[in-house]
């Protein structure tokens, strides 16, 4: 019962989390499989090449995952 409030808490602290990324711009490290971090190292699927550093706006997530987009120069300025 401890275990599954706990499982619950955090799962509720991720999405919070996840929620307040949706709408920033990121610098991403592009990884293998389309999958880049940030500086604060949640995973967010983007489709550019492995190894690159790109400029994205966070759009949003499945509870687990970012999801993002190219940000515009205007954006990340």
């Amino acid at each position: 019962q401890r275990a599954a409030a706990l499982r619950a808490k955090a799962d509720r602290v991720r999405r919070a989390f996840l929620d307040g990324e949706v709408g920033q711009v990121r610098t991403l490290l592009v990884e293998n499989g389309g999958i880049g971090r940030n500086a604060k190292f949640p995973a967010a699927r983007h489709a550019a090449a492995p190894g690159t550093f790109i400029t994205a706006r966070i759009e949003g997530h499945d509870g687990r995952t970012l999801s993002a987009v190219a940000a515009s120069h205007a954006e990340a300025a």
